[in-house]
């Protein structure tokens, strides 16, 4: 288990997460949704995540501190300049910490109300399955083994 973030970095996970998913409409940005906390849970529950999101936060508020300022407070094309170029210069770490804005975004209640969704299994208001009808795999069915036996 590793550490949760501290209010700093918590504040820093905000600022840019509302960058990345930024409000518009009737859709909050993914800041005001709190993804920060989501992304905070995952690290604290896998020390490899939080080191890549670790890594990440450095380099971002290593990008704004050359500037001379929190991330926070520079002007929004100014924060999508460091996020291109931290994108670019360590497309791995970003690419997680960008997976996990997009998991806690669209798995929040707020954004699926916001969309219209409901939270609740797919079936039994899915789709309707004949118990035993099997039509649907025909083409499966149709195209044979693809592995072999172990």
């Amino acid at each position: 288990m590793s550490k949760p973030l501290s209010v700093e970095r918590k504040t820093l996970l905000t600022a840019v997460l509302d960058r990345l998913i930024p409000a518009e409409g009737d859709m909050p940005g993914a800041g005001q949704a709190g993804v920060a906390e989501y992304i905070d849970q995952a690290g604290s529950s896998s020390p490899r995540l939080a080191g890549v999101f670790a890594e990440a936060l450095n380099d971002i508020d290593s990008a704004a501190a050359q500037r001379g300022e929190c991330f926070g407070e520079i002007p929004s094309d100014e924060q999508m300049k460091i996020l291109r170029s931290i994108e670019s210069d360590n497309p791995t770490a970003f690419g997680i910490l960008l997976a996990a804005a997009y998991n806690g975004y669209y798995s929040n209640l707020a954004v699926n109300e916001a969309l219209g969704l409901e939270a609740r299994a797919p079936q039994p208001k899915g789709y309707e399955v004949e118990f035993g009808d099997f039509d649907s795999l025909k083409s499966v069915i149709a195209r044979g083994r693809v592995y072999r036996e172990a």
